[in-house]
């Protein structure tokens, strides 16, 4: 661990301090939080440990109602990747949730909770239905009566994850065609 440089050295220490905090600690969820001053390097870490998934959404979603006027830039883990947890976006989410979950099958519930603990996001919801409506999320078996887009009624549903399709663009009457 010598030969590795500051940012790396301090990347390190975090993952060691995370796997403590859940192996030794006994918390399901770990969820790390730098704070940064304004030469942008990192003052503090703030751990949050919890064993329920709500714990994680809500002390996630608080942190996105942080008050980003003062002499600090809040940042969590994926700041280098993503630029910061304030402009993660709902088309970054399904984005990274192909990428990282491309050919698979899940449910609900669980699509939700790895969006939760893998990405900046703070309500998935969003970035499920980005993802349903390019044609990247499909339902194995759509539930009688389920809207597009919805997921929270449906926990148990289980989608499958895809490369979105692209679209042949349509042609209007106005089109010129050969």
């Amino acid at each position: 661990m010598l030969d590795l440089t500051g940012q790396q050295k301090e990347i390190r220490f975090r993952d060691i301090y995370m796997a403590a905090l859940k192996q030794r600690g006994g918390a399901k969820y770990v969820y790390p939080f730098a704070m940064r001053g304004p030469d942008d390097r990192v003052i503090y870490w703030l751990f949050f440990c919890t064993n329920h998934i709500r714990g994680l959404e809500e002390m996630k979603c608080a942190m996105w109602a942080v008050d980003r006027s003062g002499g600090f830039e809040f940042s969590d883990k994926f700041a280098s990747e993503h630029g910061s947890l304030f402009s993660y976006n709902d088309e970054q989410l399904a984005n990274d949730l192909v990428a990282e979950l491309n050919g698979r099958e899940l449910t609900v519930t669980e699509l939700f909770e790895h969006a939760l603990v893998n990405t900046p996001a703070c309500k998935p919801y969003g970035g499920m239905k980005v993802l349903e409506r390019s044609g990247g999320l499909r339902p194995v078996f759509q539930p009688e009566g389920r809207r597009k887009g919805s997921f929270k009624k449906y926990p148990d549903m289980r989608v499958r994850i895809e490369e979105p399709i692209a679209q042949e663009p349509s042609l209007s009457l106005f089109d010129d065609v050969e």
